[in-house]
């Protein structure tokens, strides 16, 4: 086998893991269109179903149709190096209707002035400030996905590794990738049930 397709497979399954486990680079963001891709990846992150782009023109407002919950979001990204006015949340607010969606939502990888959080808190707009690529939080990292996964991992490793240790090499290489499938095994089947729930309850 010629190295260059050993080296893509192994690229592959790299990144496939990487999938699995979570961990998933963020291309630079440098205009509002590229942010637009992002804060769909961000939602889809955070539970959002059914995400799609309105637009480039003509999109009355909103640049993002989501679903989470039942609920519809209408969501106008914006990308800028300064405070967000009000105007954002009017848009969103706006558009919210001729998308036939039930909430608004602002999302920014700047902050809102005070009078535009104010008159999203009297439409009842969401409001997300500072979300850009590279920040991690709480919700990113303890999923349910990675508990589970975690726990899973942690108790077959315990029950394995009496079994597995032998002072040989190989025994420890097999030990590795056991242990990397107890955690990723979880993972891929909450996946598949997540995948599958979306499709039989969520296309409504």
């Amino acid at each position: 086998m010629p190295l260059r397709v050993l080296f893509r497979m192994i690229g592959a399954i790299v990144k496939l893991c990487g999938r699995l486990m979570g961990f998933e680079g963020s291309a630079a963001v440098v205009d509002g269109k590229q942010y637009e891709v992002f804060v769909a990846k961000y939602l889809k992150e955070q539970g959002f179903r059914q995400i799609r782009h309105t637009g480039a023109t003509g999109d009355f407002g909103v640049d993002i149709v989501a679903k989470k919950h039942g609920i519809r979001y209408a969501v106008q990204c914006k990308f800028y190096s300064s405070s967000v006015s009000g105007a954002a949340v009017q848009e969103a607010v706006a558009g919210m209707a001729y998308y036939h969606c039930d909430r608004a939502m602002v999302v920014t990888n700047s902050g809102l002035t005070r009078g535009a959080k104010k008159l999203a808190e009297v439409n009842e707009v969401l409001v997300l400030e500072y979300v850009e690529p590279g920040q991690v939080s709480v919700a990113s990292v303890a999923t349910p996905e990675s508990i589970i996964s975690i726990a899973v991992c942690a108790v077959l490793s315990v029950w394995l590794l009496p079994k597995i240790r032998t002072g040989e090499a190989t025994a420890l290489w097999i030990y590795v990738i056991v242990v990397a499938l107890c955690y990723l095994g979880p993972r891929l089947v909450l996946r598949l049930l997540r995948c599958l729930w979306q499709h039989v309850y969520e296309r409504k």
